[in-house]
């Protein structure tokens, strides 16, 4: 678990709590901020608040991070349709459906992790 206490700057005066937290944590996106800000996560002077409220400068906000984000990836067997390949460069015909990369929900059966498999 890790505490950061944010101040809010003066400059950020009337933007959204969620936006002004996502321009000052550009490591997390505002979705994952959205999220903390909703579970009580993020809090100003220890009560919750919604992540369109307005900020109006010098609060602190103290986040609590939980969660753990895991980058290990597992090669999956995947059916591809190579089009072309040589020793620089693969075509595939990528079919309906098949995620691209991964992404929120989009964790597995994605490209990204293909290229142990060819």
């Amino acid at each position: 678990m890790k505490i950061l206490n944010i101040i809010i700057p003066e400059r950020m005066t009337g933007s959204r709590l969620d936006a002004s937290l996502a321009e000052m944590l550009p490591d997390y996106s505002r979705s994952k901020i959205t999220i903390w800000i909703k579970s009580g996560d993020a809090l100003i002077n220890q009560k919750t608040f919604k992540p369109k409220d307005k900020v109006s400068g010098s609060e602190i906000v103290c986040l609590t991070l939980n969660q753990k984000q895991s980058n290990d990836w597992i090669a999956e067997k995947i059916p591809l349709n190579v089009v072309y390949e040589d020793e620089d460069i693969i075509v595939i015909n990528k079919q309906f459906g098949l995620v691209t990369h991964p992404g929120a929900g989009n964790w597995s059966w994605n490209l990204s992790k293909c290229s142990s498999l060819l």
